[in-house]
């Protein structure tokens, strides 16, 4: 399986959307991004979907941290 193109063009989207919409969106950090743009096997088992690891560097931008439209 090879996530990452889709992952990528769908975060474009949901990005896009965000901004058209007026809507807070929350980037994922690039260090989650490993060399192919998925997640790193340390943070998820699938390349797509973040463990319990994988979602603890999201707590702080979802609470109001980085990057928000």
């Amino acid at each position: 399986m090879q996530p990452a193109p889709l992952l990528v063009a769908w975060n474009q989207l949901i990005e896009r959307c965000a901004w058209e919409n007026s809507f807070d969106d929350v980037d994922d950090p690039i260090a989650m991004k490993d060399e192919e743009n998925g997640l790193p096997e340390s943070l998820s088992g699938d390349g797509a979907h973040p463990n319990r690891t994988g979602y603890a560097p999201m707590v702080p931008l979802a609470e109001g941290g980085s990057k928000m439209h």
